[in-house]
């Protein structure tokens, strides 16, 4: 019996997904993520990553996909050196554009001065992170 080089690669991918689209993005105030799982397709707070870029506004919540679907496209190379560079520009498309968003924007918009003079006001915010976005950025 022979074990696939990608099953790993394939799982991770799959429980980050699944934390993208099951598991509320933000991080419940007073009440467990548990509690509020029937509303991930709903509610500003409880809602999962998907459904905060579509309804919210929450755009730059879709490197964490983006990211997901470079790292995909390694599991259609062999094992090896190509393999590994979509695996590397996913997580780190993934990781570092949720990273730099987590502290840019915050509870009040742009969480910098300089950034606010730049950009302008930003129309959505966003709070701590909660268990999907850990499950995902863990994957």
């Amino acid at each position: 019996m022979q074990k696939s080089p990608n099953k790993p690669i394939a799982l991770w991918l799959v429980t980050g997904l699944l934390a993208y689209l099951a598991l509320p993005w933000y991080a419940i105030q007073d009440t467990a993520w548990y509690s509020v799982w029937t509303q991930i397709f709903g509610g500003a707070e409880a809602a999962n990553g998907l459904v905060q870029v579509w309804a919210y506004g929450r755009v730059w919540l879709a490197l964490g996909l983006v990211g997901l679907v470079l790292a995909g496209v390694a599991l259609l190379r062999p094992p090896g050196r190509a393999q590994s560079g979509w695996l590397l520009a996913g997580g780190l498309t993934g990781f570092l554009g949720l990273l730099v968003s987590g502290f840019t924007i915050g509870a009040r918009g742009w969480s910098y001065a300089w950034l606010n003079a730049q950009w302008g006001e930003l129309g959505a915010n966003q709070y701590g992170i909660g268990a999907g976005a850990f499950v995902e950025l863990l994957s």
